[in-house]
């Protein structure tokens, strides 16, 4: 879940919006500062959406190295032979 207080907190620091969004209008004047002033904002918005949203868990279980193809198809036939026995059970 993203942090909203550290998200806020980021965007105050934001050092292209100190004078607010007056401010920026008054210094783009060209498509190529326009241009400029997009890539920072996005530029930004990336960094705190990084800072702000916790890392995912490492995946477990079966992407572990020793679970091979063969592991997951023995587990499949034992499983498959597990359910047979339970419907018709046998001597055997």
């Amino acid at each position: 879940m993203v942090n909203k207080k550290r998200v806020e907190a980021e965007a105050a620091l934001l050092p292209g919006l100190a004078g607010g969004l007056q401010s920026l209008r008054n210094r783009i004047i060209t498509a190529e500062q326009l241009e400029e002033q997009f890539d920072w904002l996005v530029g930004e918005l990336q960094r705190i959406a990084a800072t702000a949203t916790p890392y995912r868990k490492p995946n477990r279980g079966f992407q572990l190295p020793w679970w091979t193809l063969e592991v997951k198809e023995a587990r499949v036939t034992a499983k498959r032979a597990e359910r047979e026995h339970k419907r018709v059970p046998t001597a055997y």
